[in-house]
């Protein structure tokens, strides 16, 4: 079961160029195994050829956009500083204005009077600053909230991403595992052609035509039922759709029959 990816590829070009010279997928496996090529390269080199791997592409964060929701926040607070700044200075360019208006039109004696006006008047000003004031600040910490909350989602979707074994992983697994555990990790796996060479590798290694069943590509799955029938149980050759490979599954079990008479 030992064999690398680059063994792989090679025995997989190898079947690609065979194929193309007129020799069917059950021929060019009966040879290879028969010249000493484990079953196991063989079969993984097939499925490398007829299965498809929609690997999920990791999600990589956008960092940019937290630029610039940053950048944003900073904009923001640079305005309404500013505008705050201006408000209060033309009001106190005001105040001072009416204050020496007052000073010279008004007797001393009713000094005051304008004394307790100039209170209520800054009084108001207070008022209406702190209210600028709580609304800069309730604006800021919506902007701050939203970008946590970024962040917080963008790490949940980093964490949402699960890891599957490769698929010498899967078969060591289903090599050192119980028949319930493998078929528990192939029930889980997200990769179609992961899960179908798991249930492929189950079924082999248990014996049981029904994990065959599970695979949902055609040429795997009539690939599964062919490797059953070629050890002796011929009865599975009806069980393949591919007409060709039927026909070949059904003339070997005769010739077989023929071998046991």
């Amino acid at each position: 079961m030992n064999y690398t990816d680059e063994d792989k590829k090679r025995l997989a070009d190898y079947i690609k160029k065979q194929t193309k010279s007129g020799f069917d997928i059950t021929t060019i496996r009966n040879f290879l195994i028969s010249n000493r090529y484990s079953s196991s390269l063989v079969d993984a080199s097939i499925d490398s050829i007829y299965g498809n791997s929609n690997i999920p592409k990791s999600h990589i964060p956008k960092k940019s956009s937290h630029k610039l929701i940053a950048i944003a926040v900073l904009s923001l607070i640079i305005i309404i500083g500013l505008t705050f700044g201006l408000i209060k200075f033309f009001d106190e360019d005001r105040t001072g204005e009416n204050s020496n208006n007052r000073i010279e039109r008004t007797p001393l004696g009713s000094q005051n009077d304008f004394k307790k006006d100039d209170k209520i008047k800054q009084g108001t000003q207070d008022t209406v600053h702190q209210t600028v004031s709580n609304d800069i600040n309730n604006d800021i910490k919506d902007v701050n909230e939203k970008y946590v909350q970024d962040i917080s989602n963008t790490e949940d979707e980093q964490n949402a991403v699960v890891y599957e074994l490769t698929i010498l992983e899967i078969d060591d697994f289903i090599n050192q595992n119980s028949e319930q555990e493998s078929q528990k990790l192939c029930s889980e796996l997200k990769d179609q052609y992961k899960r179908n060479s798991c249930y492929k590798k189950t079924a082999i290694k248990f014996d049981k035509t029904e994990y065959c069943e599970n695979i949902d590509k055609i040429n795997l799955r009539d690939n599964c039922y062919f490797i059953f029938a070629f050890a002796g149980k011929t009865q599975f050759c009806e069980k393949i759709e591919d007409t060709y490979q039927r026909l070949t599954c059904n003339s070997y079990g005769k010739a077989r029959l023929g071998e046991n008479l």
